[in-house]
Parts: structure tokens; sequence; C-alpha cells
């Protein structure tokens, strides 16, 4: 087998080859070694672009929000001339965060430890004493900024500033999605689950990359939602597309404000994001590495207006008591199996004919963390 050897990890190539079809699933220290989760936070994390938050969080100047990612805390706030920009979350005195959770400050980012204070812009405004300090030039100092890009209604970030524009890595995708879903822009976060995974990122991601289990382990989704037999999966680039239509008594009973058509349909961000449209709303789900076997998840509902219908209530105790439930279990046991020494790659089922029941999104994504991997550090 192909290998690239990295820093004494070995990662195989010849599982993603060019002929998809003959693929096997990876060895079981791709999700279960340290040094290579060390490697990916470097080479996959530090390097890509990340979801932060919706545009509706920033909308207007001052307003703000925080996130973490990998051990960075990152501040995503819009600027009095309209422009979102993302700061590394640490003051430029001692270091001392500057802003918790999510709001709007009135004029100024005040740190908490010495009242150093920046504007919305980044830039040092005043701090305690300074007209006493010989050579201290305020106008000098700025917080240390964060690649920052709106696509699709969403903010983005990246912690590499040498970064490929997210729009270039992503092709067609932004016009597909507001096809899809006209008013992203509309609207608002209303709700958030977090769960925490006894399981591997990708073993995680994976999983949402194929319908081949739904039928085994989705079967309440399946006679409510969707039928596998025309679900399919188009994988492009730095993405993929799944698409089906919706069927049966939630399909039919609840409204559709955020499509023109009754047509369910999902997009995953490389490596670890995935927005959903269904009739009533729109979801994100994003699973976020916490070490090589932990992973955050992390489901925010997005619905026009300021509350939540009873359709939508009904969509997120769906998924909450139905499909989380199955895919954890899923996930979990698979992270038991990969720790076997009984493990062995298997077969990735793969046909050709880009339905859900083929596992080419799989492998996909295996592909995508492999060339990840293999560039230079």
């Amino acid at each position: 087998m192909a290998a690239n050897t990295m820093n004494h990890v070995t990662w195989p190539t010849a599982a993603v080859g060019a002929e998809a079809h003959l693929s096997y699933t990876q060895p079981a220290s791709y999700y279960t070694s340290p040094e290579v989760f060390a490697q990916e936070r470097e080479r996959i994390f530090a390097r890509s672009w990340q979801l932060a938050c919706h545009v509706s969080q920033v909308a207007e100047p001052g307003d703000y929000c925080t996130l973490e990612l990998l051990d960075e805390h990152l501040i995503v706030i819009r600027s009095d001339d309209g422009v979102v920009r993302a700061f590394f979350n640490v003051c430029a005195h001692r270091g001392h965060q500057l802003l918790q959770g999510a709001g709007r400050i009135s004029k100024r980012i005040v740190c908490p430890y010495h009242a150093w204070s920046y504007d919305n812009s980044g830039a040092l405004r005043h701090a305690k004493n300074c007209r006493n300090v010989p050579g201290f030039d305020v106008g000098s100092v700025r917080l240390s900024e964060v690649r920052v890009e709106e696509f699709a209604s969403f903010v983005f970030v990246n912690l590499d500033p040498k970064a490929q524009p997210l729009r270039e890595l992503m092709g067609e995708l932004e016009d597909d999605m507001l096809r899809s879903a006209p008013r992203l822009v509309d609207l608002k976060l209303r709700h958030t689950m977090t769960q925490v995974l006894k399981a591997n990122w990708k073993v995680a991601v994976e999983n949402y990359c194929e319908c081949y289990h739904c039928t085994t382990a989705h079967p309440t989704a399946m006679k409510a939602w969707y039928g596998v037999e025309n679900y399919r999966v188009d994988v492009r680039g730095r993405y993929q597309i799944h698409s089906t239509t919706t069927r049966g008594e939630m399909a039919s009973e609840v409204p559709a404000p955020l499509r023109v058509t009754k047509q369910y349909r999902a997009w995953i961000f490389f490596p670890y994001t995935a927005l959903q449209v269904y009739p009533a709303h729109l979801n994100v789900m994003r699973w976020v590495p916490i070490d090589v076997g932990t992973t955050r998840y992390i489901e925010d509902w997005y619905v026009l207006g300021d509350e939540l219908s009873d359709a939508n209530r009904a969509a997120i105790e769906f998924r909450a008591n139905f499909v989380q439930v199955e895919d954890t279990a899923i996930c979990e046991s698979v992270q038991v199996g990969l720790r076997s020494r009984g493990y062995r790659p298997g077969r990735l089922m793969i046909d050709g004919s880009g339905n859900g029941t083929s596992e080419h999104g799989v492998q996909h994504h295996q592909r995508m963390v492999l060339e990840a991997m293999s560039r230079p550090a």
C-alpha cells in the first residue's frame, strides 16, 4: 500500500485512489492515534475555514459573538464601517480575554484586567497612564486579526493568514445554497443543542456522509421525512451536496418558508460542518474535535421570525429523540470497534449510482482529509 510518512505517522493513500469503487475504510490508527490527531489539529483545523456564526448574530455595529477554535478563543464583531472582523480574544497588553459569550458593545471593547480599550475595528483607543510612559504609541497597537469571510449569510473564520479565499474553494456552492434557501439572510438562531460524543470526529462526519445506514438505523426518520430510494450524494471539490424529496406526515403539514420546493438539501463543508434545509427551518451541525476519541456535537436551529413554531419544535424533538440518539449509538459503537485488535479495514460499498446507499461520500471525505495531511507543514 502506498503511503506518505510524516513525523513517524504513516498515512495510507491507496484506500482513496482514483478508482473509488475499490476503496476501503482506513486503518484504526486514523481514528485512535493521538499522534494522528495532533497533526490534524495543525494541518486541518488550523488551516480550514470554520463556521463562526450567522450574519444576524453580528447584524449591527458593535454586535459580537465569541467562539473557540482548537485552543484559540476568537471574537467576531461588526465594526462601525459595516465590515465583519475577527480577532484573537487576547488583550494586547497582558493577554487577558476581552469578551465572553455574545452581545453588543456600546462604544469600546474594554479589557477587564487593566481597562485597555479598543474600538470595534481592533484599534487601541486608550490605555491607563499611557501619557506618562515614554515612547508608548497608542496608534501602533491593534488586536491580532483572524481571516474572516461572509459566505451565504454565514460568517467563517480561518486561523491561516495565507488561506485560499472561501469563495474560491467553494465554487458554485453559494449560488446553490441561495437557490435552495433564498431567505438565508433573514434567518435567526432560535435553538442550540450540544452533546459530547465518545467518538473520533471523522467517525461522526463519515456517518453523515452516507445514507447506507439509514433504513437500518433510522427507520422512523425514513417513514416520517424521506426515503433512501431517491437520496443523492453529490461530491464536488471541497464540499458535498445531499438531496432528496421529503415525504410523509411531517413533510406535508409544515410550511415551506425557506424553500420554493419541498426538497431536503444539505451541504457538508470540509472538515466538519453541515447545513440542512428542511421545509420549515435550517439547522447547522458541527462535529468539533476535543481529542482523538471525543467530539463535541453542536446543532443550531435557524428559523424565520422571533419564535419557534410548533413544526419547528416537533422537528427539534424528533431529531433529539430519534435521529441523534441513533447516530450517537452508532458512532460510539464504531469507536469501540476501532480500538479492537480484531478490526481490519473493510470495503467501502461504492456502486457508482450516486445515491445514498453508496459510500462514495465517505470516500470523498477521507480523500480530503488525506490530501490536507499530505500538504507540507
